[in-house]
């Protein structure tokens, strides 16, 4: 399996300069919280930029980690690795809520992010298109279900 991803990121790699340096770590389990199937390490650089309510810094992502786990099949890791390579492409986003800063993984700006990388899958033959329409709450729904 680790063959099959690495040959569909080295895709990904000639898209987005990005992805250049990050290496791809089948994994056991992830230490931020169990339930997690994918993660991605990145360095945060540079000042914060303010918009509104949010507040983003660069990223340089370094590796992105994939749970080894039987149950998960083929097109299940293909869209963790979407998933993954997305997080890879924003940057860190944070929202004031109630005077606080939080961490904001999943904003609009990620899902179309994420969008765009599974529409290049397609494109590319990656994955076949069975999906009518791909959009923000289609990629939620397989999210869930991973």
């Amino acid at each position: 399996m680790l063959n099959l991803i690495n040959n569909i990121f080295d895709i990904y790699k000639q898209k987005y300069k990005e992805l250049t340096n990050v290496d791809i770590k089948f994994v056991n389990k992830i230490n931020i919280a169990s339930d997690l199937c994918g993660a991605t390490n990145c360095d945060i650089i540079g000042e914060y930029v303010y918009v509104g309510k949010m507040r983003r810094k660069k990223i340089i992502p370094k590796e992105i980690l994939i749970v080894d786990d039987k149950n998960l099949n083929e097109e299940k890791i293909k869209f963790i690795l979407f998933h993954e390579i997305a997080h890879c492409l924003c940057d860190h986003i944070e929202r004031k809520v109630k005077n606080k800063w939080i961490i904001y993984d999943h904003s609009n700006i990620f899902y179309d992010k994420y969008i765009e990388v599974v529409k290049y899958a397609i494109k590319n033959n990656i994955i076949i298109n069975k999906y009518n329409k791909i959009d923000h709450n289609l990629l939620k729904h397989i999210d869930d279900l991973i």
